[in-house]
Order: C-alpha cells, then sequence, then structure tokens
C-alpha cells in the first residue's frame, strides 16, 4: 500500500536524492515484475491477483 511505499522513501530521503530515485527504481522494476509473473496488464489487476505463499512461510500459516 501507499503507506508501506512511503516509509521506505521516506528512509531513503534521509540519505539523499539520489537513494530515493535508486529506490522508486528498484520499487517500480518489482512491480513491473510482479505484473508479467501474474498476467496483470495494470496494478489495480495486480492488486486482485492470486497470491502465491511457498516454503516457511506457506508452512508457518499451515499452522495457524
Amino acid at each position: 500500500n501507499c503507506a508501506g511505499a512511503a516509509g521506505l522513501v521516506l528512509k531513503e530521503a534521509a540519505e539523499s536524492a539520489e537513494a530515493v530515485k535508486r529506490k522508486l527504481t528498484i520499487i517500480m522494476e518489482e512491480l513491473k515484475a510482479a505484473m508479467l509473473l501474474t498476467g496483470s496488464p495494470d496494478i489495480k489487476t495486480l492488486s486482485n491477483a492470486r497470491h502465491v505463499v511457498l516454503g516457511e512461510t506457506a508452512e508457518w500459516i499451515g499452522e495457524m
């Protein structure tokens, strides 16, 4: 969500404008990868995409 992303960017802002630019570039690339992997043409569709949880996280959820 936006609040979580803002926290990531604000942390970098304490360092420099270049650090903010790097962080935003990483976030955009990760969103593009997620959209590609889920077949989502836009962010709205991505937000409704099926979640896949594997490994230790899946085991932890299964124990709940």
